[in-house]
């Protein structure tokens, strides 16, 4: 039986010492308001594998010190439960400038010290130093730690904030690892507290383990173990992490001369979208040699210093497009410069945006577009290098571009396919690197950039954007800009066009019920109407129509279903990625009349109630006098596949679901 939402609050009241999320529950058990309570009381914000996210605000459904405070102390407990980790039990905490971050990365630290662990920190502790995100999974790996946290919420709006875990291998975590951080976390919710013997015994020094103190929401640990020097517990790691950060970035830069002597036709101009990014942006011209002024790169004033409000953006997301980049374009407009381009990082800075002004007109780049440049810069400099004598890998997701793969494929390199996200990325890039290979770049459709793995096991927009940086300066120098560049790629390796949207579902129920229909046809109809389980016997379409292009249907080619699971090119016709139950993901192979071959991915998102949808088509590469025909009879194969998605496939209308491309 489910508990009284009251006797809940009262709980919630007697365990969280901050005064305001306190007193507000408490005047909503006064005034009986139970809908309320219920809102942000009764489903306790969930530790998945991105961590927690969520709004900030009083409640266990939200981001604020209590839940920060359990979370930590769960992931303490868990880790404590592992070998490995009871030799040099270490932490490392960073933050960004979010309304909150400082204070929750203190009280992180807090429940660390009082187990015992190093916390390895960014600045003095009595007051914030902002970290972009990729300097957490990077002290990490250099540091062998047992874990990073990252307080960030990334791009998602201000009222917004998060709890980022990063495995001792420097990765994110994944599956079961988010599941057994839960359970500690569900034996560890009463904030720790520890009895004295003496007035005198808190704050005693000690050289075994950090100074003993009585409550895990004394946040003024971090400043006082620094003051101890050597022998206390939380060393600060910001100015030699940095150092060796960047001598690592320093060493993706093989242009180096050409750099420092960008041509005069180019510009770019750069924001951080209100974050952290632009020491790190800027630092990371410096060590590929640009002669950083005030004209290289252009910076957006409104948007250049750290803002946790985001007051010139609806959302702080670079990957919105022009609505994101509108204030960067007028800046860029005004540059001097015949090549003109926009670099953004998103807040926490692991993200790369890229946009260039083309025929009058600003093109901004898809995450495919610039993954796919990336990798073929990366893969010319790896060559050019002659470093390494192992086998070279490129690695992206179930949803990016194919593009990467007929590149491979054509180069003669190897290319590997994991699931959505730099978790999965990022572990199978350690899979990799122990089987001898070298990763020479990853990266995923949402602007995620990986240029080289063996400093940061994520995605990494500052290296990225360096990185793209050099290759504008190449182009320039022969009279290129990126969007010839990629021509050329398609001119190579064949037209591929990409789309992405999305449906908003606020009934999980109902979405799994849309995705059952793909797999059971109309019977699902049935098994709405009678409420009774289905025999698990999955039929799918063979063909999917546009209504308005009857003409040309659609013909499923291959099925890959990562929830059922089912994959119809494998021998047993079980998928090689991982699947599970718990989340919907179903790919179809498609082919039209016309000799046009596409696909689609269907997928619900883990964080937001959104059932996505990947769309790609492609053609092989058309001579030169044919390129503009061929690639406009691609894009209306990808227009005919959208629709039917939409209309048949998903039929969201019958659903009564929201239609983003609408």
């Amino acid at each position: 039986m489910d508990r009284d939402i009251v006797s809940i609050a009262l709980e919630y009241v007697s365990l969280d010492k901050n005064a305001s999320n306190r007193g507000y529950i408490q005047k909503l058990v006064d005034a009986n308001d139970s809908k309320s309570l219920e809102s942000l009381l009764r489903n306790r914000l969930q530790f998945g594998t991105a961590g927690l996210r969520a709004a900030m605000g009083p409640g266990y459904s939200r981001m604020n010190d209590l839940t920060v405070i359990q979370a930590s102390q769960g992931l303490a407990s868990y880790l404590l439960s592992l070998p490995k980790t009871l030799s040099n039990p270490t932490v490392v905490i960073g933050h960004d400038h979010r309304h909150g971050s400082f204070r929750f990365a203190r009280l992180s630290a807090a429940c660390f010290l009082f187990r015992g662990f190093r916390v390895l920190w960014f600045g003095s502790g009595k007051s914030p130093t902002y970290v972009h995100t990729p300097m957490v999974p990077f002290v990490v790996k250099k540091q062998n730690a047992s874990a990073g946290i990252m307080i960030t919420a990334s791009h998602n709006p201000a009222a917004d904030n998060g709890y980022k875990l990063y495995a001792a291998n420097a990765c994110q975590i994944v599956a079961p690892v988010d599941s057994h951080v839960s359970k500690y976390i569900l034996e560890n919710l009463v904030p720790w507290e520890r009895h004295l013997p003496s007035a005198t015994a808190e704050d005693k020094e000690t050289k075994t383990g950090p100074v003993p103190f009585s409550t895990v929401w004394d946040e003024s640990r971090v400043a006082l173990e620094l003051s101890r020097g050597k022998d206390g517990f939380v060393e600060d790691v910001y100015e030699a992490a940095t150092e060796a950060y960047f001598e690592e970035v320093a060493g993706l830069c093989t242009q180096s001369q050409a750099n420092a002597e960008p041509p005069k036709s180019l510009s770019i101009t750069y924001t951080p979208m209100h974050g952290v990014g632009s020491p790190y942006a800027l630092r990371a011209l410096r060590v590929f040699n640009f002669p950083v002024s005030s004209t290289m790169p252009y910076l957006v004033p409104l948007q250049n210093s750290p803002d946790p409000d985001f007051p010139t953006v609806a959302y702080p997301n670079p990957e919105e497009g022009k609505g994101a980049l509108k204030l960067a374009m007028e800046v860029a407009d005004r540059s001097t410069g015949d090549r003109k381009y926009i670099v953004a990082n998103d807040p926490d800075a692991d993200r790369l945006a890229v946009a260039e002004k083309r025929g009058g007109d600003w093109v901004v780049y898809s995450g495919n577009q610039i993954g796919c440049i990336l990798a073929a810069y990366s893969l010319e400099k790896w060559r050019q290098s002659k470093s390494s004598k192992k086998v070279p890998a490129f690695l992206a997701t179930a949803v990016s571009s194919r593009l990467l793969s007929q590149l491979c494929q054509v180069e003669g390199v190897e290319y590997h396919e994991t699931l959505t996200g730099f978790k999965w990325i990022g572990n199978r890039v350690v899979e990799l690197e122990a089987e001898g290979r070298e990763v020479v770049f990853a990266y995923e459709e949402a602007i995620g950039f990986m240029c080289g793995s063996r400093f940061v096991r994520d995605k990494d927009g500052v290296s990225a954007l360096a990185t793209f940086a050099e290759l504008a300066v190449q182009l320039e120098n022969k009279g290129l800009g990126a969007g010839d560049y990629l021509d050329g790629l398609y001119a190579k390796y064949g037209d591929f066009v990409s789309k992405t949207s999305y449906f908003v579902c606020h009934d999980p129920i109902k979405m799994t019920k849309i995705c059952d229909r793909m797999r059971f046809g109309g019977h699902v109809e049935d098994w709405m109407k009678t409420g009774e389980q289905m025999m698990r016997n999955p039929s799918y379409p063979a063909v999917i129509v546009a209504p308005s292009r009857p003409s040309v249907p659609l013909t499923v080619t291959r099925i890959r279903d990562l929830t059922e699971p089912y994959d119809s090119a494998t021998p047993d016709h079980l998928p090689t990625l991982p699947t599970s139950r718990s989340t919907q993901m179903i790919t179809f192979g498609l082919t039209a009349p016309g000799g046009f071959t596409g696909w689609v991915t269907l997928r619900t998102s883990g964080t937001e109630p959104k059932l996505k949808y990947y769309v790609e088509g492609w053609g092989d590469a058309a001579p030169p006098g044919k390129r503009a025909e061929a690639r406009a009879a691609v894009e209306d194969f990808v227009d005919i596949v959208v629709e039917a998605i939409r209309e048949d496939l998903v039929q969201w209308r019958k659903w009564d679901i929201e239609d983003r491309k609408g």
